[in-house]
């Protein structure tokens, strides 16, 4: 391994303990919980129903929210998506001069 990846991964190995040891220090009435579950995903060993999850998360944005909100988490989800295929690409994509 190189050394970047190392460090790296250390890096991330140590924020990650740090948030768990920080989050199991609050109390457990103050930490956050989902308190409905997105429906369609009903367990381990259980098929996913693509129609329903969607139903559902287009359920989750309630008439409260704002339309600035869910402009924001649309820009926010398409970003995510582009940085997935970014990754993938820089991933599959070999370097001008090797060959695979």
């Amino acid at each position: 391994m190189s050394p970047v990846l190392i460090v790296l991964s250390i890096f991330t190995i140590s924020l990650a303990l740090g948030a768990y040891v920080r989050g199991s220090m609050i109390p457990e009435e103050d930490r956050f919980v989902v308190d409905k579950p997105l429906q369609g995903f009903r367990g381990r060993g259980a098929e996913p129903n693509i129609g329903v999850f969607f139903k559902s998360v287009k359920e989750s944005f309630k008439a409260t929210d704002t339309r600035r909100d869910k402009i924001l988490t649309i820009i926010l989800i398409i970003s995510i998506i582009l940085a997935i295929s970014m990754t993938v690409y820089v991933i599959i994509t070999p370097k001008e001069g090797e060959v695979h």
